[in-house]
């Protein structure tokens, strides 16, 4: 599952500090490269396969621009922040008050 899509930048950097490692698919099989691996890689698929990738050029070698990166360390989902609404309250509470318990309708005004 997909937990956040960031850019080349941060992707890169991830990988440098070792905190993720690249997921490539090659032949049907998924393969896991760190960041020294994945130079190696590239600079093989930059003699073969130049077209079917993204670079990145370096002082001395290309660098493919990974599609995929998995974290080795994390703990938790991304925090979402919910706003405080009417609509997002009455969403949340299924259309029923909860001081009366009594459901209203989607469309029906609710005054205080």
């Amino acid at each position: 599952m997909a937990i956040r899509i960031v850019g080349a930048k941060r992707a890169f950097s991830l990988l440098c500090r070792e905190l993720a490692e690249v997921v490539s698919l090659e032949e049907g099989r998924y393969s896991n490269y760190d960041f020294q691996d994945w130079c190696e890689v590239s600079q093989f698929r930059r003699q073969f396969e130049p077209d079917g990738h993204d670079w990145v050029a370096t002082v001395n070698f290309h660098i493919a621009v990974p599609r995929i990166i998995r974290l080795l360390f994390y703990d938790r989902l991304p925090r979402t922040d919910v706003k405080f609404n009417r609509r997002n309250i009455y969403a949340r509470d299924k259309n029923k008050c909860q001081y009366c318990g009594k459901r209203f309708s989607t469309s029906e005004e609710i005054v205080y």
